[in-house]
């Protein structure tokens, strides 16, 4: 029995942490950096004869991706949602954005070191308690079988039910992909040195094998021996938590470029790259990777800082949701003002991104 599942969260990397968890080997995140999807395959044998196979999609909550997202839920039949303990009171409007209602076959993980406190964060659910199924001290495959064991129920007449489970940190770990490298070799020792010439004269930051590139979203560094592409989010500088991260950034090549004796084509492609950043000439998937990449939802504002040290974004968020809001619809009519994309492209992408939200 075959059936797909939804995996949902306000923090993606947990999700995805959860996916890769319980499905091993058989997951890809090959849609990660450019949409924030990953998906798995789980398989459950605990019922007589019967084999449940789950196939786990982990989506973004995102809303320039709001149309796109909701098309990869068409279909599904069980949904896990995935949120942290001081989370709780967002369950309901999660549902709501990718339109689940509350069922038997909807799974509310609650990851935290919460022992002794279920009963407290259970009177925060939004949901009537006396209609709760609550498993404690769990562990990530508990959540595939009790999923499982629910979807192979032809009777689900309690439309009320809904399963909650608590699992520790340590069953549900970060997991962040890292994009493979290419079958074009690494940069040579020369090739770096002359990587780090051509940037030197463009007066950009060369610290040791790396560079350095200063967004509005933070701090970029590329390493020049892979070209690698790591963002330091500047909201990370300005909150009073320990968990300071850095995300990585997928530029894709579009074709082979050029080769040349001097330098090789790895070597090209990480000066293009670094150029791009500094130049802010960027495609939209790169664009909303760094966006995406420079929120954080356990954001809170360190109470050491100075008022004349917070930037206006962090300080103003209707600034800072006024820079990020852009839909890709709108950026695209930008470039198309600026020259940048053609207008017959515009429409193209007009009409399929129509076509999607229709759907």
């Amino acid at each position: 029995m075959v059936f797909k599942v939804l995996v949902l969260g306000r923090d993606l990397p947990l999700q995805t942490g959860f996916l890769n968890r319980v499905s091993g080997e058989r997951v890809t995140n090959q849609l990660y950096n450019t949409l924030g999807v990953s998906l798995g395959i789980a398989t459950n044998e605990g019922h007589k004869d019967v084999s449940t196979v789950l196939q786990l999609w982990s989506l973004p909550l995102d809303e320039r991706l709001n149309g796109l997202t909701k098309t990869f839920t068409k279909g599904h039949r069980g949904v896990i949602a995935i949120v942290r303990s001081d989370e709780i009171e967002f369950i309901h409007s999660l549902l709501r954005n990718f339109s689940i209602q509350p069922g038997p076959n909807l799974v509310i993980v609650i990851v935290g070191n919460v022992q002794g406190a279920e009963i407290e964060l259970l009177s925060k659910i939004p949901f009537n308690t006396d209609s709760l199924d609550v498993h404690t001290n769990a562990i990530s495959e508990d959540v595939i079988s009790i999923l499982s064991d629910q979807l192979r129920k032809r009777d689900q007449s309690n439309e009320e039910k809904v399963t909650v489970v608590f699992m520790d940190e340590s069953q549900c770990p970060l997991f962040e992909p890292v994009m493979t490298a290419g079958h074009e070799p690494e940069c040579s020792d020369e090739d770096i040195d002359e990587i780090r010439s051509i940037l030197i004269n463009q007066g950009i930051r060369v610290v040791g094998d790396s560079c350095v590139v200063e967004l509005a979203e933070g701090t970029a560094w590329i390493s020049l021996r892979t070209g690698t592409v790591r963002l330091e989010p500047i909201i990370c500088s300005y909150c009073e938590r320990d968990c300071k991260r850095q995300t990585n950034i997928c530029i894709i090549a579009v074709d082979t470029g050029w080769a040349t004796q001097e330098i090789g084509q790895r070597a090209l492609l990480t000066t293009a790259k670094i150029l791009a950043l500094s130049d802010r000439n960027l495609p939209s998937h790169v664009e909303m990777q760094l966006q995406r990449a420079s929120l954080c939802s356990h954001f809170e504002l360190s109470p050491d800082l100075l008022d004349d040290e917070i930037p206006t974004e962090i300080t103003t968020p209707q600034i800072r949701r006024a820079f990020i809001g852009r839909t890709l619809l709108e950026v695209a009519s930008e470039r198309v003002k600026e020259g940048k994309l053609p207008q017959k492209a515009y429409n193209m992408l007009k009409r399929k991104l129509t076509s999607l939200q229709k759907s």
